[in-house]
C-alpha cells in the first residue's frame, strides 16, 4: 500500500515541478528532538523517512515546490502527505517540524498570503503553519512574520489563510514555510500549504481545487492504510 501510495504522489511532485524552475534550489528542513535533516533539490525537494533518526515520526512523504523567481502559481507550495508518530516512540512528547524555504524571489506584490489545508488529523494532535520573508535572502531566515495558520485541532479539522505585509521595494527576497505537528503517540496528519502573490492569481484557485480533490483521495487511501 505504502509503495501504491508513493506512486500516486510520484504523479503529484511531476505536476507540480512542471511549473518550477529548473533555476530554484529549495531546501527541506526536518526537526524533532535535537535531530535535524536538511535535503537540497532543484524545482522540488523529496523525503520520506519510516522512522525519521530514531525519534518515531513515520514521515510517509513530504514534496515541496519552488517556483523563485517568480510566485506564480505560488511562492512556495509544501505537502506533509502523512506524517505518524509511532507508539511508544520519543514523539509522544516531542512534535515534529518541517520547514521549505528558498532564496532569490524578484517578483515584487502588495502582499503575501499563506494557506494552510489539513485533510486528515487523528489522535489527538494539533497542527499549525506559519510563514516569513526576508530581504536578507537567507534560507531559513524568519525576519518578517507574513502570519500563522492554526493551530488545528482534531475536533475543528479546518484550515484557512492569512495575509500578512511584502518586501516591498526589496529584491530579492527569501520565503520560508513552517508546518509543526504536534507530538503524541499514534497522532497522524496529512496537510498541504503554499505561499502566494496577494491577490492570488487565479491559476491559484485552480491549485486549490486540485488539492481538495487530490486531499479527499489521499484521506481515503491513508485511512484504509490504518485501517
Amino acid at each position: 500500500m505504502r509503495a501504491k501510495v508513493l506512486l500516486l504522489s510520484a504523479g503529484l511532485i511531476l505536476c507540480l515541478a512542471q511549473s518550477a524552475l529548473a533555476t530554484s534550489t529549495p531546501e527541506l528542513m526536518i526537526l524533532s528532538n535535537g535531530n535535524m535533516a536538511v535535503i537540497t533539490g532543484s524545482g522540488a525537494v523529496v523525503y520520506n523517512n519510516f522512522n525519521f533518526d530514531g525519534t518515531g515520526w513515520d514521515i510517509f512523504l513530504t514534496v515541496g515546490v519552488s517556483n523563485s523567481p517568480n510566485l506564480t502559481p505560488s511562492g512556495l507550495f509544501v505537502s506533509s502527505m502523512n506524517v505518524k508518530c509511532l507508539p511508544l516512540s520519543p514523539c509522544s512528547t516531542h512534535p515534529l517540524d518541517i520547514y521549505l524555504s528558498d532564496v532569490g524571489f524578484t517578483q515584487l506584490v502588495p502582499g503575501f498570503s499563506t494557506t494552510y489545508i489539513p485533510f486528515l488529523i487523528s489522535g489527538g494532535g494539533s497542527t499549525s503553519q506559519s510563514a516569513w520573508w526576508s530581504g536578507v535572502n537567507s534560507y531559513f531566515d524568519t525576519t518578517h512574520l507574513i502570519g500563522t495558520v492554526g493551530p488545528v485541532t482534531t475536533s475543528s479539522n479546518i484550515g484557512g489563510t492569512i495575509g500578512g505585509p511584502a518586501p516591498g521595494l526589496i529584491s530579492p527576497y527569501s520565503l520560508t514555510v513552517e508546518d509543526i505537528f504536534g507530538a503524541g503517540s499514534g497522532a497522524t496528519y496529512s496537510a498541504n500549504g503554499f505561499i502566494a502573490a496577494v491577490p492570488e492569481p487565479a491559476s491559484l484557485s485552480l491549485l486549490g481545487v486540485g488539492l481538495l480533490v487530490l486531499g479527499g483521495s489521499l484521506r481515503k487511501t491513508l485511512l484504509f492504510r490504518r485501517g
